[in-house]
């Protein structure tokens, strides 16, 4: 049989194929179908922390309107906010640890951050849960008007996270 092997990012490949981040990338009985199908590596679906703002923002309004005593909101509302970036985070890690334990293939986590210092945040955790490599899944709005260099800002983040981490980083851009 042919050596179909390939490098990509620093890593060793048995074939080409790799499963690229989607909605099936985020469940362990997937992964491990998908490499008994044949995948190479996966990439994980990625943690947005946009969607965990919103969910953050979804529940303190639920606390808002659910609190009798509303004086006493304010450190329900860190715990809330706290609490559901952690309890996002710690599934996503649990993803990676125990999918780097039940299968052989390359795991790649994948990450999209709004804020710069959760960028560096999410790339160690998911280094430290055990990740083989890290997609920084940018998305430069040309509609924001408050970044006037996008590009220039890309660039910083990525340069951060490479700085932050040793394991192999790839930059997938949409606009």
């Amino acid at each position: 049989m042919a050596d179909i092997s390939v490098n990509y990012l620093g890593l060793t490949l048995k074939n080409p194929l790799i499963v690229g981040s989607c909605g099936l990338t985020g469940s362990l009985e997937n992964i491990k179908q998908m490499e008994k199908n044949g995948a190479a590596a996966v990439v994980l679906k990625s943690i947005f922390e946009e969607e965990i703002l919103v969910e953050t923002e979804n529940k303190i309004k639920e606390a808002k309107k659910d609190s009798l005593i509303y004086s006493e909101l304010s450190e329900t509302l860190d715990y809330v906010d706290l609490h559901t970036k952690e309890e996002n985070l710690k599934n996503h890690l649990k993803l990676i640890r125990d999918a780097k334990k039940e299968t052989l293939i390359p795991i790649i986590a994948s990450i999209n951050c709004v804020t710069d210092s959760e960028w560096t945040d999410f790339a160690v955790k998911i280094q430290e849960a055990g990740a083989d490599a890290l997609e920084l899944n940018l998305f430069l709005n040309p509609t924001n008007t408050l970044d006037k260099d996008p590009e220039k800002s890309a660039i910083k983040i990525i340069k951060k996270v490479l700085k932050t981490v040793s394991i192999p980083v790839a930059v997938k851009m949409s606009n």
